[in-house]
């Protein structure tokens, strides 16, 4: 009888598996239970999240030093460019993937620049994904303006849809709730916070230092329109003269008409001088804030032209760091359109995925020297496989191993009798570089 029930036993139709059930609840509870502005731990409607991510993409579009700061993110992430990665066995599955990305209408690299930059200023990117019944199974994504999406979740901050507020009626006073399925949207947090659904929105990090930016120049344009024309002291008459009211009134209301272009015409009772005509330090208070800014943005100062008296080595310290921030966000938002995007493309998650090119310029010498031992002889799997150097410089293989070289070679009748081979004296205990070796000839 045992035998038997375990031979049912393993015929049987295995049990649906269950979501676990987490045992803590994030601290702001479920999207239901309070309204939003008190889940973003503001006090009143007027501070709601939206009007915040409203106004800090406002503060995005006025551009100025923190819009500089913010391009810098999907500038450094995107400019390398990017590549559809996948096993030898899912060549056909890759090649799905990039004719579905390189149709006019997707404009991949758009998608891309859109999520990277939403994300920076609205602390989280959403984007539709438009699905279709034809061979890829997604017609394309459209980037939403997020100041226009909030979640919807439970206490243990499981998302389980989206909403969308639209502004209707006569200058928008009415609004429309559109309720989307988690399935269609796709959000990007590049800076996510612990125990909040929405990510750091790196414009509400520096707003102190963006307003402070913005009141030192508007304190620094003021001072510089005060002082462009000279402020003067007119002394009237002579010392131990008595001058009547009148006249000093009179001569007042003239000199209150004086511009920057004027000139004075006196007698000798009248004396004009100029006080407090210079402006100091200007610069410096400027950089003062730029480099707060930079900082709060958490970017190199350089990127702004400010070294702050640095040295050129730990201005590489801190360009490097960055460069290793840029990656980290790299491999959020490549893993995000590989879960997202491509495995809803191929079918098989994980069989191609997105990946982007090293930001920093290190990565290219490392290429550079496992590529110069593989020429020089060195055993390929002990440096890295040759099809993977080929890959990456963009060489295609050759069908024909026979036919390598051949294009090179020069029939005899076409070598000049002067042209003779000249051996290179190589330098004892090194290779021979592609230099040093005599030019070849068919003989």
């Amino acid at each position: 009888m045992k035998l038997i029930d375990d031979i049912r036993r393993a015929l049987a139709p295995a049990e649906p598996m269950s979501t676990p059930q987490p045992k803590t609840e994030i601290i702001g509870g479920a999207s239901d239970g309070k309204p939003e502005y008190m889940r973003q731990g503001m006090l009143t409607p007027e501070q709601s999240h939206l009007k915040c991510v409203r106004q800090w993409r406002k503060i995005y579009r006025r551009g100025g030093p923190a819009a500089t700061c913010i391009d810098v993110f999907p500038q450094f992430a995107l400019s390398n460019g990017y590549s559809f990665c996948a096993e030898e066995e899912n060549k056909a599955l890759k090649e799905k993937v990039e004719e579905w990305a390189d149709q006019p209408h997707v404009n991949f690299d758009q998608v891309l620049w859109s999520g990277v930059l939403d994300a920076v200023i609205c602390g989280t990117a959403f984007q539709e994904i438009i699905p279709d019944s034809g061979q890829y199974g997604i017609w394309g994504i459209v980037p939403r303006d997020a100041s226009s999406f909030r979640m919807v979740y439970d206490k243990y901050g499981r998302i389980t849809a989206y909403e969308q507020i639209v502004d209707e009626g006569y200058n928008g006073i009415d609004e429309r709730v559109v309720k989307i399925q988690p399935a269609a949207l796709l959000s990007i947090s590049l800076f996510p916070v612990p125990g909040e659904m929405y990510g750091a929105s790196l414009v509400e990090r520096a707003y102190d230092d963006i307003m402070r930016d913005a009141d030192m120049i508007e304190s620094i344009t003021c001072g510089v329109h005060r002082h462009g024309t000279a402020k003067n002291h007119v002394r009237v008459g002579i010392p131990g003269e008595s001058v009547a009211q009148i006249d000093l009134s009179d001569i007042k209301r003239m000199y209150e008409r004086v511009g920057a272009k004027n000139d004075w015409i006196t007698d000798a009772n009248v004396e004009i001088r100029a006080i407090d005509s210079t402006l100091s330090n200007l610069e410096s208070y400027s950089n003062i804030t730029l480099q707060r800014l930079a900082a709060a943005f958490g970017i190199p100062d350089e990127l702004l032209g400010l070294g702050r008296g640095s040295t050129e080595a730990t201005a590489s310290v801190r360009i490097r760091a960055f460069f290793g921030t840029i990656t980290t966000l790299q491999n959020i938002v490549a893993r995000t359109y590989s879960q997202n995007v491509i495995d809803r493309i191929t079918g098989v998650p994980g069989s191609v995925w997105l990946e982007f090119n090293e930001v920093s310029d290190e990565s290219f010498f490392k290429y550079a020297t496992a590529i110069a031992a593989l020429r020089a002889g060195m055993d390929a799997d002990a440096v890295i496989p040759a099809e993977w150097a080929r890959e990456k410089l963009g060489v295609p293989a050759d069908e024909d191993p026979l036919r390598q070289g051949m294009d090179e070679m020069v029939p005899y009748d076409k070598v000049s009798s002067y042209e003779k081979p000249v051996a290179i004296k190589a330098t004892v205990g090194a290779s021979k570089t592609e230099d040093q070796m005599p030019d070849k000839k068919l003989m």
